[in-house]
Parts: C-alpha cells; sequence; structure tokens
C-alpha cells in the first residue's frame, strides 16, 4: 500500500501536517530562510498579498498542482512577471516545507503559469539628457543634490546597481591605481531609513569585482 511504501522510503509514516500555507511561509522566513538574500525574502513576504486569502488558508498539505493550477489559471489576465514571482515565491515555500517533512513532494514545479505581457520598453537617456539632468541638479547649489549628482554619475560610468552604488565608502576609491572596489551592497527595501544596512553578500559571485575608475568620475 501507499502507506507500507511511504514507510519503507522514510523509516516512518508522515502525518498530515495542519499548517497553513501562511503558517508554513511565517515559519520559512524565521527558520529556513538563511541561504536567501533579503531582497529574496522581502519580495517573497510581500507576495503574500496575492495568495493570503485563498491559497493561504489552506493546509499546506491539501495544496495539490491542481488546486494550485487552477489559481494560476484564474491569473491569466493578470501580469505574466507578477505570475512568475509569485511561483517562485511559493516554490520557496513548497521547497522549506519538503525539507520540514510536512510534505513529500513540491507540487509547484508541474505549474503552467500564463499572464499578460505588461512590460514596458526600458527608456536609454541620451548623453545630452544625462548632461542636461546633472547640469540641472548642480544648478540648485545644495549638498543633497550635488549628492545625487554624485551618485547618478557613479552609476552612469560604472553600471553598477543603486544599492552597490550607495553603499560604497570613501575608502573604496583608489584614485593612486584608478580603482573602484565593489563587494558589498545596501539592503533597504522594507526597512525604515534608520534600519538600511551594508552586507557582503552580493547578488551573485561576480558582482564583487575591482572596477576602472574613468578619469572623467575621478575629476
Amino acid at each position: 500500500t501507499l502507506k507500507q511504501a511511504e514507510i519503507q522510503e522514510t523509516g516512518h509514516l508522515r502525518k498530515e501536517c495542519k499548517k497553513t500555507l501562511n503558517e508554513v511561509l511565517d515559519e520559512f522566513l524565521d527558520v529556513g530562510s538563511n541561504q536567501y538574500q533579503q531582497n529574496t525574502l522581502y519580495n517573497t513576504n510581500k507576495d503574500r498579498r496575492y495568495f493570503k486569502d485563498s491559497l493561504g488558508i489552506i493546509p499546506i498539505a491539501r495544496i495539490d498542482y491542481k488546486t494550485l493550477q487552477k489559481y494560476f489559471n484564474g491569473r491569466v489576465n493578470e501580469g505574466i512577471e507578477t505570475n512568475k514571482n509569485i511561483r517562485k515565491s511559493l516554490n520557496r515555500i513548497f521547497n522549506y516545507a519538503v525539507r520540514a517533512d510536512y510534505i513529500k513532494d513540491n507540487p509547484i514545479r508541474y505549474v503552467i503559469v500564463r499572464g499578460e505581457d505588461r512590460s514596458k520598453e526600458k527608456t536609454v537617456i541620451s548623453a545630452q539628457d544625462f548632461e542636461t539632468l546633472i547640469y540641472t541638479l548642480e544648478d540648485r547649489h545644495e549638498f543633497r543634490y550635488d549628492a545625487y549628482v554624485i551618485a547618478m554619475k557613479i552609476g552612469y560610468y560604472t553600471g553598477l546597481r543603486i544599492s552597490e552604488v550607495i553603499a560604497l565608502n570613501k575608502d573604496d576609491f583608489d584614485f593612486i591605481n584608478d580603482e573602484i572596489t565593489i563587494d558589498k551592497k545596501l539592503i533597504f527595501k522594507g526597512l525604515k531609513k534608520e534600519e538600511y544596512y551594508a552586507t557582503n553578500e552580493m547578488k551573485s559571485k561576480k558582482s564583487k569585482a575591482v572596477l576602472p575608475l574613468p578619469n572623467v568620475l575621478k575629476d
């Protein structure tokens, strides 16, 4: 029987977990999240709003492929990128549930996600537009706007992410060897300003680098 096969495979008979998806999400954030970056956890918790009153109230052991596919079928008129992000968040939760022995298999992996393409074409400003923007800010002669200018120039000439630009310290700039050391980023999503902090856990291994310091930025 299935029960005998389960005992042979795991050495014990799994009791059906009565915890809801919402409860397992809370547990995941508290216990099983140490392998993820803060921004990933923030987005996972933020995605809760899409399913907390539907899938979220169902015991996780009762959520199967059909339940999930029906849920996403009901979101075909929503943005495809949003639906993909929800799927990723649910995948993290179900993977944790498998590790915690609440369920045997992750049902989300069989689900097909569809939706509307609402992505907007990215606008790349010209060098002239950039210079006009910089000039407008510098013309205000205020420290706050001067700081914006420096941050924007660093991003413009290096291609760094906002979180990487804002995390830079003075000693990350080597004016002798014309280099910029990139080894940290600022964590700020979902936090109050006084709670912001820098971390050395970058988005990827390639994010840590030593970049050339262009003369125009050096000046």
